[in-house]
């Protein structure tokens, strides 16, 4: 379950949002909402759902996705594939659900090679890009509302293996056939690095107003926004 104190502040930042945007359509109960979501998330993270079928993920593919309530669906969908997930920790949680061998965390340079290895070997590669860690380098790029730092390191690395960018909105499963079903958007080629982070942070921020207590990291986006301190 999650604190409340972290309801609260995605609250605090999602009313913010609203308010600098001058924005007239406010999602009711969004704290209850958000709780909900967060319950969705373990819930889908313990589901037992072990798919025979191989994942609808293509090799030469970088998967950038957001943090959403079916997020680990999309993992297991990839039990019987090789594949690589970029995460920031080794959470416990996480080896629950896809094996130890297909997590990277990029922040262990003991390992860095791995993901050198991972692009020549043109697997495909799933990160979240919602997030920036204070070690990360960043570019600012407009998202929800203010100039965001935004992590770019995965995108070069991405276009120097000639890797096809994907942006993964939903994910849903058909257990009675057995299938996963990912939906996703290609992001188009640029020449331009912040062109692309530019388009990447639209897209995803155009599906977390869809619904937005239904992105899980409202109670961190103070952390990426320019010049905002939690009040």
């Amino acid at each position: 379950m999650i604190e409340d104190k972290l309801i609260k502040k995605a609250a605090w930042a999602y009313y913010h949002f609203i308010k600098k945007n001058n924005i007239s359509s406010v999602e009711l109960d969004f704290e209850k909402h958000f709780a909900f979501s967060w319950e969705m998330f373990n819930y889908y993270a313990t589901f037992n759902y072990n798919p025979i079928k191989n994942s609808p993920l293509k090799d030469e593919c970088l998967y950038l996705c957001w943090h959403f309530p079916e997020y680990p669906l999309l993992l297991k969908s990839i039990s019987k594939n090789e594949a690589l997930i970029l995460v920031a920790d080794d959470n416990e949680g996480l080896l629950n659900i896809v094996d130890k061998g297909k997590i990277y965390n990029f922040r262990d340079n003991q390992f860095s090679s791995r993901l050198v290895h991972s692009f020549k070997k043109k697997i495909p590669i799933i990160c979240m890009f919602d997030y920036c860690y204070s070690a990360s380098k960043y570019i600012y790029s407009d998202f929800l509302g203010y100039p965001s730092k935004t992590p770019y390191g995965i995108i070069k690395l991405a276009r120097l293996y000639n890797y096809q960018l994907n942006l993964v909105v939903d994910v849903d499963i058909d257990i009675d056939v057995d299938k996963t079903h990912v939906t996703q958007m290609n992001i188009p080629n640029s020449d331009s690095l912040q062109a692309t982070i530019d388009f990447i942070n639209k897209k995803i921020e155009t599906k977390i107003l869809e619904i937005p207590s239904r992105w899980l990291l409202w109670p961190s986006i103070d952390n990426r926004w320019q010049n905002v301190n939690y009040e």
